[in-house]
């Protein structure tokens, strides 16, 4: 996968959001707004087939300055493109404009989004919980990056007792493009092999983060993963192992004869 001629800034997010029309309209996407955020339109992309439960829930660039989330899972979405109308899929291609154009973290407030999912307050974390009330997701992909990652990681968790975990074989397919972080310790929480399984009840004494939020929004259900890159790797390889990881999560859950 060649992105080395990228025509536009990582940070340009009205470039970012034509791409994703385009694709839309050419695949047969739903397209919608659902609100504004420190002056910038809000979108999300969905397909004809997506239900109240059973979906496929991805999101990118809550963190402005980790853009390869938001350019790998496009990527993504154009190499899996002929499936996507078919696929019960929402997509929010980025979850904090602002921050992605100005290069930051946090929103214009200096508020952390992915720590304020039981906000009350905050208009965009509002919205959000407007157009997920009342749905359950099979897969829920956050994609992140990490500035001082050793390598490719991921959250995962504690699953239901009906659910299999995936995340071995989902960092198995991006770990020839980056190896695994070899750490014990993560921001803080026990690793083992590139997993991090945080406990859904207990969340961070910071706040609330998008993925626990998901996964109490269907009780545990679902399949939850919190895809990590480093962001001090190559901005190409961290767009390939997104879109493997990615791929990987996808096929797993949503094609059969993956297993």
């Amino acid at each position: 996968m060649n992105t080395s001629l990228l025509p536009y800034s990582l940070h340009d997010y009205a470039r970012l959001l034509k791409e994703w029309k385009a694709l839309a309209r050419k695949f047969g996407l739903k397209a919608k707004k659902i609100g504004s955020a420190d002056g910038f339109p809000l979108w999300k992309f969905f397909s004809p087939t997506l239900g109240s439960s059973g979906g496929l829930y991805i999101s990118a660039g809550i963190h402005g300055d980790e853009p390869a989330g938001c350019h790998g899972l496009l990527q993504w979405a154009r190499l899996y493109a002929e499936k996507l109308a078919q696929l019960p899929v929402l997509i929010f291609p980025c979850l904090n404009p602002w921050g992605l154009v100005h290069n930051l973290r946090n929103n214009a407030s200096g508020l952390d989004l992915n720590r304020a999912w039981a906000s009350e307050e905050e208009p965009l974390i509002q919205f959000l919980h407007l157009e997920l009330t009342g749905m359950e997701f099979s897969l829920s992909l956050h994609l992140h990056e990490d500035f001082d990652a050793h390598g490719i990681y991921l959250y995962e968790p504690k699953l239901h007792r009906t659910k299999k975990s995936l995340a071995n074989q989902v960092l198995e397919a991006a770990e020839g493009v980056i190896p695994r972080d070899p750490r014990v310790r993560i921001d803080r929480r026990k690793a083992t092999h590139g997993i991090i399984r945080p406990a859904v009840h207990r969340p961070p004494p910071e706040g609330l983060p998008e993925a626990l939020y998901l996964s109490k929004l269907g009780s545990g259900r679902g399949v939850n993963l919190t895809l990590e890159t480093p962001s001090e790797w190559g901005f190409e390889h961290r767009i390939d192992a997104h879109v493997r990881m990615v791929n990987r999560a996808v096929q797993l859950c949503f094609e059969p004869n993956a297993q």
